[in-house]
């Protein structure tokens, strides 16, 4: 069988492995001991139980594959090397390697222990603040402000966006009726401004008393930076011509190929594709690069698969605790606004946990 090596363990790598599982030799490598649902993670901030279900080992993912965990320090047309002085060949390589994002959104390194560790201290600080700032007015400044206000209803939260709306880059319907929702639950949202001397910092810090660009005074107990993800390609700079758009995702052609070299493909966050950085948008990108990969590994000119597009409209779904929230659906040009209804079903609810567990070989009784 050919080999397909797969680098990172996230939603886009396993994605994919899964679907090539039964008809290649995959070789999946991933640093992280388990993986962790994202999904879950601002809710599991203020919930720790959760932590049990959102945390996930690799074990049970492939039937025919193997999970190796590493950390891949440099690429090759056909191996890659691991941290620990192996190479491992391949035939086709993909490189789903994500991107990293502030506390408690992501895992800061690669043990199950840590991450559930900062996320129980998270929700410590939440318990014990008065009050609550959250810098940020994209999809996870959101989700962590309507976490925080199902557990805890009177506790003071402020949302500051420099944005002039939420969720910038979508409908604007979208932005329009998350911050209605918010402001309904007593969430303060400040828009077009942004603290005047704002601190690099990837984890919540406070108590603080900050002036606002616009000259508004912001103090809070617990403030938090949800400022944007940041794409994990360092690994693409080993390889020579790699090219890179100005949010760092690296420039492949519509078949995934980086142009410099056409056995390594690249998809997910890491890649420049034209859509979001979003585990929604991969259920259109995962069955497309598998017939690429399969089409590859057969000798067949991968040409003959038609060329990816993104959905016209992207979509989004922004939930604002279990019951309410706002999405926007890819039909039609700008996509179609759906309520808290249907924000709920497709992601409020359940975060999709059982999903992603039973995926991974965990089903409700595991």
């Amino acid at each position: 069988m050919k080999r397909v090596i797969i680098i990172g363990g996230g939603y886009a790598g396993i994605g994919l492995a899964q679907k090539l599982d039964r008809k290649l030799q995959v070789q999946l490598i991933e640093p992280r001991e388990a993986f962790v649902h994202n999904i879950g993670g601002l809710r599991a901030a203020v919930q720790p139980a959760l932590l049990k279900k959102i945390v996930i080992p690799y074990d049970r993912l492939l039937k025919n594959g193997t999970v190796i965990r590493s950390r891949v320090t440099a690429i090759n047309p056909h191996s890659v090397m691991l941290a620990d002085g192996r190479e491992i060949a391949g035939d086709v390589i993909v490189v789903a390697t994500g991107s990293s994002h502030n506390m408690p959104f992501k895992p800061r390194g690669d043990s199950a222990a840590e991450f559930a560790d900062s996320s129980r201290l998270t929700a410590n600080k939440i318990e014990a603040s008065n009050s609550i700032a959250i810098i940020g007015g994209g999809p996870v400044g959101v989700e962590l402000a309507g976490e925080i206000r199902e557990m805890y209803e009177d506790k003071p939260i402020t949302l500051v966006s420099r944005a002039p709306q939420l969720c910038t880059g979508f409908n604007p319907k979208l932005g329009t009726t998350l911050q209605q929702q918010l402001e309904a639950k007593n969430i303060s949202v400040i828009l077009g401004t942004t603290p005047k001397k704002l601190p690099v910092s990837r984890e919540p810090t406070g108590p603080i008393n900050w002036t606002l660009s616009n000259e508004q005074s912001l103090a809070a107990d617990l403030v938090f930076f949800a400022t944007g993800a940041s794409i994990d390609n360092r690994l693409l700079f080993t390889l020579n011509g790699t090219k890179f758009s100005g949010k760092n995702r690296a420039i492949v052609d519509p078949w995934w190929r980086l142009p410099n070299a056409p056995t390594v493909l690249a998809f997910g966050d890491a890649a420049e594709s034209g859509a979001p950085m979003t585990a929604v948008a991969l259920m259109r990108q995962i069955p497309h690069i598998a017939e690429v990969v399969l089409s590859m590994a057969e000798g067949r000119n991968p040409e003959w698969v038609k060329p990816y597009k993104p959905w016209p409209a992207d979509p989004l779904f922004v939930p604002i605790g279990p019951k309410a929230g706002a999405s926007i659906l890819p039909i039609g040009k700008n996509g179609k606004l759906a309520g808290s209804g249907m924000t709920s079903l497709g992601k409020g609810s359940g975060l999709l946990i059982n999903r992603y567990r039973k995926q991974l070989g965990y089903g409700r009784r595991s």
